[in-house]
C-alpha cells in the first residue's frame, strides 16, 4: 500500500526481514523509550522495548507477522507493527488474557512509529495497511484485539477514533519489576476485521 500524507510522505508497508532488525530495534527504543515522542512510555517503564534478539526471533517465529512501514522518499524503515495467530500464540502477555483462546481474533502490537514522523499520518496508515493484510492473509479472523497501558489514556483515544473499544478485559504486566509506577496493567481493546 501506498499513500501521500499532507505532508507529502510517501508511506510503504512491507514485511520485516532479518536484516531490519538492527534499524527496528533502534526505531521500536526510540518511540517507546524516549520522550521524543507522544507514544513515549519512558515515565512509565524501564529498560528498552525490545532487544535485537528477542526481535529476531519474533521476525523467525510462524505465528507472528511483523510489519515495517517505510519512508518511500528516502527508503527509510520509520516504524513497525506486530500480528499474532491467536491459534498459534507464542508470546507470555497473551496468557493472562481470555482472549488467547479465541481462534477468531489477531493480537495487533508493537505499533512504533519514530518521533519524527508522528502526528504525520504514519501511524494511521499502518494501522489501516496491517489491517486489510489480515483480511486478506487471515480471512477467517474476525476480530482484532490489541493491549494498551490503562493510564495510556492519548493512545487509547487514538485507538477509539479509529474503531477499537474497550472489552473490559484486563492483563497483568509480564514484567513488574521494569515499572515505574503503580498498577501499570494492560487494558484490552477490539474492533471487528
Amino acid at each position: 500500500m501506498t499513500s501521500t500524507t499532507a505532508t507529502k510522505v510517501n508511506y510503504e508497508v512491507r514485511d520485516a526481514i532479518p536484516s531490519d532488525v538492527p534499524t527496528l530495534v533502534k526505531v521500536i527504543n526510540l518511540a517507546y523509550r524516549t520522550s521524543g515522542g507522544w507514544t513515549s512510555e519512558v515515565h512509565l517503564i524501564a529498560e528498552d522495548r525490545v532487544s535485537e534478539k528477542d526481535l529476531l526471533a519474533t521476525i523467525l517465529d510462524p505465528a507472528v507477522h511483523i510489519f515495517t512501514i517505510i519512508n518511500k522518499d528516502t527508503g527509510r524503515i520509520i516504524g513497525s507493527m506486530e500480528v499474532e495467530h491467536f491459534d498459534t500464540v507464542s508470546k507470555q502477555i497473551v496468557t493472562d488474557s481470555p482472549a488467547c483462546f479465541q481462534s477468531d481474533a489477531v493480537l495487533l502490537g508493537l505499533l512504533a512509529i519514530e518521533p519524527e514522523y508522528q502526528s504525520r499520518g504514519a501511524g494511521a496508515f499502518m494501522m489501516q495497511a496491517v489491517l486489510t493484510k489480515c483480511r486478506s492473509m487471515q480471512p477467517k479472523k474476525t476480530t482484532a484485539i490489541l493491549h494498551v497501558i490503562h493510564s495510556r489514556t492519548e493512545l487509547i483515544t487514538w485507538y477509539m477514533r479509529i474503531g477499537f473499544k474497550p472489552n473490559g478485559r484486563s492483563i497483568n504486566f509480564v514484567n513488574p519489576h521494569l515499572q515505574k509506577v503503580e498498577d501499570a496493567h494492560f487494558d484490552e481493546y477490539e474492533m471487528p476485521l
